[in-house]
């Protein structure tokens, strides 16, 4: 992708285009031109005779950004299902553009076009799915109050094939015009999925927490969030708690300023499906690992490219940066990489066991001078960097999917799907207790002082914070969408969630008092 462009962004701004008044772009009028076969070419005498019949032009316009974010949504999610193959895209635009191609395509590229054209409903629209459109078949914001838009077109319009007609053009065009930016980010197509559509949803880009305001004299309510940035799958705290590092599906590692929530940079480097930030323990570099294979470490002041790190090609589970200068990579494999972060010059990869079996998470120590590695419910505690085997011991089944180390060092707390958290004496192995909560995710933090533990409920979008002293919730945070992960910075300030619709931060200290 290109370097320091949000993709999705554009697509949303530059293509769905929710305020647009019908001003055709000069790329427009040169897609409709090379679009004018069969029925699309009725499109325009179509759109006359509606608004001859006193149809409202704004109606019209509000429909159609509607069924150009579906087309988006369409072509992002055919980028996994059936996929284009691998190697660059250049030219899927203008093979698009070309029509349909005949049935039974055999390679990829030809597969992907024709799914465009079968799904995409550019020629064959009647209008009357109008009649039963209903609010929740809209979605949530913008859409989501288009119903009575709709009533008033099906009102109005003597033909609702004119409509049909209208808003097949808009699907068309909005799909040759998501080729057209993947072609210009440099797009890169490889096996993995991307699962761009699952963050490109109606409430993209998100909007703005509207705060409610406190009354006089009382006191502002804690689990309102600070301030919220763009979707996030992964975020991390600088050792100094004044940046946030994020990245989403498709944008860089941008840095954030704790105190304004404003960017900062973005970096150079991997800038698509970004799974995992970690810091250096001194804040001077900034390591992100891509959902397969790529890892890339910047300099956090600059933003410059410093390593291109290649790994072994699975999955990501966990990345950590030892204050020993390793920067040590997990997978969904038996294989951890480690490399130097000076030079980066990959090192000895650690084998976490004899049968290749996934390493499902992992964690560096805070005093760096020992890991932590999860696989297959087994957690095996190593010193570090000598790499030497302390300790092994059961702590759940296979459902046990996270693990994290108190920041004193004393205990092990491993998520396990629908358990709850174990923990666990990291000294010994010896179990401590079990806090029960239901629909587990990774995510699992302790604060600072390690007294309190920070829990994802993913299905629920909620976190719930646990009293470790007393194995008591003592605050939930509802989000109303699925966290992917959290972290409480290290002066103890602020806590962040990464989620589909925003990287969410609060104050803390509130947040662990009594209520």
């Amino acid at each position: 992708m290109a370097k320091g462009d949000d993709f999705l962004e554009r697509i949303w701004h530059e293509v769905v285009n929710v305020n647009s008044k019908g001003q055709g772009t000069a790329e427009d009028f040169d897609f409709l031109e090379q679009l004018s076969q069969g029925p699309l070419k009725d499109g325009s005498h179509a759109l006359r005779r509606l608004l001859e019949q006193g149809v409202v032009r704004d109606d019209l316009e509000k429909l159609a950004a509607f069924v150009r974010f579906e087309a988006c949504f369409e072509v992002l999610a055919a980028l996994d299902d059936p996929g284009l193959g691998k190697g660059r895209i250049a030219g899927i635009c203008k093979d698009f553009l070309r029509g349909s191609p005949k049935a039974g395509q055999s390679h990829s590229r030809g597969k992907f076009v024709q799914r465009l054209w079968e799904t995409g409903v550019f020629l064959d629209d009647d209008g009357k799915w109008l009649k039963e459109l209903t609010a929740k078949d809209l979605g949530s914001p913008p859409f989501n109050r288009l119903l009575g838009v709709v009533q008033r077109l099906v009102q109005k319009a003597k033909r609702l094939r004119d409509i049909g007609l209208f808003l097949g053009r808009n699907r068309a065009l909005a799909c040759a015009k998501v080729l057209r930016r993947l072609e210009e980010a440099g797009f890169e197509r490889g096996d993995e999925a991307q699962h761009f559509h699952e963050e490109f949803d109606s409430s993209y880009p998100p909007a703005r927490i509207k705060k409610p305001k406190a009354k006089s004299g009382s006191t502002p309510d804690p689990t309102e969030p600070l301030w919220h940035i763009k979707p996030a799958q992964a975020l991390a705290f600088s050792p100094d708690s004044k940046t946030l590092a994020a990245a989403g599906a498709s944008g860089p590692v941008r840095l954030y300023d704790l105190a304004t929530g404003r960017q900062r940079l973005a970096c150079q480097g991997v800038s698509a499906h970004i799974y995992e930030i970690v810091f250096s323990p001194d804040g001077k570099q900034v390591t992100a690992g891509r959902i397969r294979k790529n890892l890339s470490v910047c300099d956090a002041k600059t933003g410059k490219l410093l390593h291109q790190l290649t790994k072994r090609d699975e999955e990501i589970s966990g990345l950590e940066h030892a204050p020993t200068g390793e920067i040590i990579c997990s997978s969904w494999c038996g294989d951890i990489a480690v490399f130097d972060s000076k030079t980066g010059h990959a090192l000895p990869v650690l084998k976490a066991n004899d049968t290749d079996a996934s390493v499902d998470a992992m964690a560096v120590f805070h005093d760096g001078t020992r890991l932590a590695t999860l696989c297959g419910g087994k957690v095996t505690v190593w010193s570090w960097p000598r790499r030497e085997r302390l300790l092994e011991f059961k702590a759940g089944g296979w459902k046990a999917r996270d693990i994290t180390c108190s920041p004193d060092g004393k205990k092990l707390a491993v998520a396990e799907g629908e358990k709850g958290v174990h923990l666990f004496d990291a000294t010994n192995g010896k179990r401590l207790g079990l806090i029960r909560v239901p629909d587990l995710y990774k995510g699992i933090a302790f604060t600072p002082a390690s007294r309190h533990l920070v829990v994802n409920h993913h299905r629920q979008g909620q976190l719930s914070i646990w009293d470790l002293t007393k194995s008591r919730p003592i605050c939930k945070l509802s989000l109303n969408t699925g966290v992917f992960g959290m972290q409480a910075s290290p002066d103890g300030k602020f806590l962040a969630a990464s989620t589909g619709r925003g990287a969410f931060v609060w104050r803390l200290p509130p947040l662990l008092q009594e209520r």
